[in-house]
């Protein structure tokens, strides 16, 4: 499985549970409207700096966490992340918090 199916689904599933519209995730990651919903469809890959900046948009700084939410819904090994990015990604909880702590204690068994 390649990255790039990995960030997709990690994507989808994040828009997915997210309060915003495509627009107003574009907005606020330097995006147009467009090329988030071709990267949402898989018509365009994205360059490694706009997808860290869609993960960090979605409140994941370090990127592996946010591959592993790609990961879990296509049943692949996760990868575990490093104590400090845990720690980063506490203070970035904004939406969803309690199902974000849900899926992080899942990821520690």
């Amino acid at each position: 499985m390649d990255t790039n199916e990995i960030f997709r689904t990690a994507l989808r599933a994040e828009v997915r549970e997210s309060l915003e519209t495509q627009s107003g995730i574009a907005k606020s990651a330097g995006l147009s409207v467009a090329y988030l919903n071709d990267l949402i469809h898989g018509r365009r890959f994205g360059t490694e700096a706009v997808r860290r900046r869609l993960a960090l948009h979605f409140g994941w700084p370090h990127y592996e966490g946010f591959l592993n939410i790609g990961r879990r819904e296509l049943g692949l090994p996760l990868v575990r992340e490093t104590p400090p990015a845990r720690f980063f990604r506490r203070a970035l909880f904004r939406q969803h918090a309690s199902g974000r702590r849900a899926w992080r204690n899942h990821c520690r068994d």
